[in-house]
């Protein structure tokens, strides 16, 4: 399954600039963008799922030459139906993107290169070949382009690598399970010391607090010994670490 990306995550890609991201773009799919409002027909994005997630998507089905919007549309159906598959959390906003504005194909694409980046492993893909040989379509413009320009392309690999991959968040989401189990056993055990007092026992002020000093001090402890365990590869089955008192 995809690795997701949030906004929060990909603050660098928006420093790209738009030349920046149609370099990457033609460099890893052997296309000729020259305005960011070309992709809106969303070709591009499914030979990039074509890319990243073999068999998640059919290219025979894709629409590389139209300036059609309902074949727009469909393209993004595709996109759409292969980003569930993957389970990639994220609803494409088809009916902003198909009219072909700057800005919000812009905005999209800002998201797009993180999650790339995020999933992209490296292996050899024929964009070209991948997609029977044809080009991208392009947006008309009413204005007379000026002469096309050879710019170098850059190699089809990520700018930076993303802040937190899946296997940093399982790690990460390990850790808190242990952490609130930790603090679940040792507040049971307040309530217990606590509890000695509501049954009738005779209230000790200073005894008490240093009880549950105690028990804080042995919750560190495990704490620090289940960080070890973990680098370790122990898990919490195998160790007998994690009583913060004694019976």
């Amino acid at each position: 399954m995809a690795a997701n990306v949030f906004k929060t995550n990909h603050a660098n890609s928006d420093n790209l600039s738009r030349h920046d991201i149609l370099n990457w773009i033609n460099g890893c799919l052997e296309s000729d963008f020259t305005k960011i409002e070309d992709l809106c027909s969303g070709a591009a994005y499914c030979q990039f799922m074509d890319m990243l997630f073999p068999g998640s998507i059919s290219l025979k089905k894709i629409k590389f030459q139209t300036s059609l919007e309902h074949e727009y549309i469909q393209n993004y159906k595709i996109l759409q139906a292969a980003f569930n598959k993957m389970e990639v959390e994220k609803a494409i906003p088809v009916g902003k993107l198909v009219k072909g504005r700057f800005q919000d194909n812009l905005e999209f694409v800002q998201w797009f290169k993180p999650f790339f980046d995020a999933n992209y492993e490296s292996k050899p893909y024929n964009a070209l070949a991948a997609r029977g040989g044809v080009g991208f379509s392009h947006v008309p413009s009413l204005s007379r382009r000026s002469p096309k320009k050879d710019t170098p392309r850059v190699k089809c690999l990520p700018k930076y690598k993303p802040r937190y991959g899946l296997e940093a968040l399982k790690a990460e989401n390990s850790e808190l399970k242990t952490q609130c189990e930790l603090q679940n056993k040792m507040l049971q055990q307040i309530e217990a010391v606590c509890g000695l007092y509501n049954s009738g026992a005779e209230w000790d002020a200073q005894a008490t607090i240093l009880r549950i000093m105690d028990l804080f001090l042995t919750k560190r402890n495990a704490g620090n010994e289940q960080k070890q365990n973990n680098s370790l590869g122990i898990s919490s089955d195998d160790s007998n670490n994690y009583n913060l008192v004694e019976n």
